[in-house]
């Protein structure tokens, strides 16, 4: 027998393990470009919102402020709805903006600490209800169950802008259900009654798909990056986060936080 003098006796070393690591490199890589050219075209999108919300305040205090014209009490009342809601959209729009940096470039400091999930999911859900309480939302969680070792404040920021993002894009599907349930390593958060339309935009978005990306009148940039931050900060918390189907109609989303 020949000795493969290429090899190291005891070597693990072999052309096909190499082509495996080669090969999932290459994925990571072209994962990270698609990822790159994602939050480039978004914040550019973004950036025009910002500019456009601008504006209106701008008109508006303009408007107010003509020593040439006399406004009556409801068209000041007006320009001053206009102001409250151009501000608030930026407010909420550079938090995520800077959420978004923070987590690209890698300082985002999490403090994980033992917690009850039930409460983060409800906290979450509540604050949705709240901004959005046209849409109704069913919550399904057990009083009891083991602790999960998470950032309080991210993860429900992560689950938040989840919950928001379905809402918002399924306007008319009705209640959508979550459901927590606890098995013996983990808790899983079902999310159901999801349109087709949505499951298959979370599905898209969540890979970088550069064609949806570029569909900019059906979906905002504002909400494509609210999905972004969101499965950022599951991935840091160790969130698994999946997309089932079961069936023709049955669409599911479910994260799977270890205990």
């Amino acid at each position: 027998m020949t000795a493969n003098h290429n090899e190291p006796a005891g070597s693990s070393f072999s052309t096909e393990r190499v082509e495996k690591e080669n090969a999932k490199l290459i994925e990571k890589l072209d994962r990270l470009t698609r990822r790159n050219l994602a939050m480039h075209s978004l914040l550019v999108e973004i950036g025009r919102k910002l500019q456009l919300s601008s504006a209106s305040i701008k008109a508006a205090v303009s408007s107010m402020l003509a020593e040439d014209f006399f406004w009556d009490e409801a068209t000041q009342h007006e320009f001053l709805q206009t102001i409250d809601i151009s501000v608030d959209e930026i407010s909420k729009t550079i938090w995520l903006v800077t959420l978004a940096m923070r987590l690209e470039t890698d300082s985002l400091v999490l403090h994980a600490e033992p917690l009850i999930l039930q409460e983060i999911i409800a906290a979450a859900v509540d604050e949705v209800s709240h901004s959005q309480p046209h849409m109704p939302i069913e919550l399904e969680i057990p009083q009891d169950g083991s602790l999960v070792d998470v950032d309080y404040e991210y993860l429900k920021d992560g689950l938040r802008l989840l919950f928001e993002f379905i809402v918002l894009a399924q306007p008319s599907q009705g209640t959508l259900y979550i459901q927590a349930v606890e098995s013996r390593t983990t808790w899983n958060v079902n999310i159901t009654n999801l349109a087709e339309n949505t499951f298959n935009m979370i599905r898209r978005i969540s890979s970088f798909d550069q064609e949806i990306l570029s569909q900019k009148n059906w979906v905002h940039p504002d909400m494509i990056l609210k999905l972004f931050v969101a499965l950022e900060l599951f991935r840091l918390q160790k969130v698994n986060f999946k997309e089932e189907e079961s069936g023709v109609t049955q669409k599911t989303i479910k994260l799977i936080i270890p205990i």
